[in-house]
């Protein structure tokens, strides 16, 4: 596998998808998560006999996966605590039909804990392409990155750890 690639791991039941890149071959495989424009690249790796090995020593975790045509699936994380992986080669997106909804800028969300009411969301768009973050009183979601489709935008984190999802599904209202 060489390039761009769609990828997904599934956290207590919810499919969390992500972009990944895969370079080198044989005993110098290399793959970048990203986290928005930041890569964070295994820093060992091979290929053989069609299953990739990546290390990702700085979070404890290690990528195995097998290559059957243009798929790959494996297992991400620790040992006895690891996430179901798959990933293909990325796709060039399909036009949208209809419009696209502005959602760029900055959100509230209400939320209900002790010590905090809101979170914020900070949105950037290009098109049909998103990314932001959710700001917490205890730090940040990461890079959010994603698209419209489908009536909704997607967009998710996963850079090896912190795990997200949000579907923002715009109200008619302006919400």
């Amino acid at each position: 596998p060489q390039g761009l690639w769609e990828g997904q791991v599934v956290v207590n039941d919810v499919t969390v998808p992500f972009r990944m890149e895969f370079s080198g071959t044989d005993a110098a495989f290399a793959g970048s998560f990203f986290n928005g424009d930041e890569r964070i690249t295994s820093t060992g790796g091979q290929i053989r006999d069609g299953v990739a090995t990546l290390d990702f020593p700085y979070y404890g975790k290690k990528l195995q996966a097998t290559l059957r045509a243009d798929e790959l699936d494996g297992k991400f994380g620790l040992p006895g605590k690891e996430y179901p992986f798959h990933a293909v080669p990325h796709r060039a997106l399909q036009p949208v039909k209809g419009r696209v909804p502005a959602i760029a800028g900055s959100w509230e969300i209400p939320v209900n804990k002790p010590h905090e009411k809101t979170w914020r969301m900070v949105i950037r768009q290009t098109g049909r392409e998103v990314s932001g973050a959710i700001l917490r009183l205890d730090g940040d979601t990461g890079a959010l990155t994603g698209e419209y489709r489908d009536g909704s935008f997607l967009l998710s984190h996963f850079a090896g750890t912190a795990p997200a999802v949000v579907k923002v599904t715009p109200g008619t209202n302006g919400t």
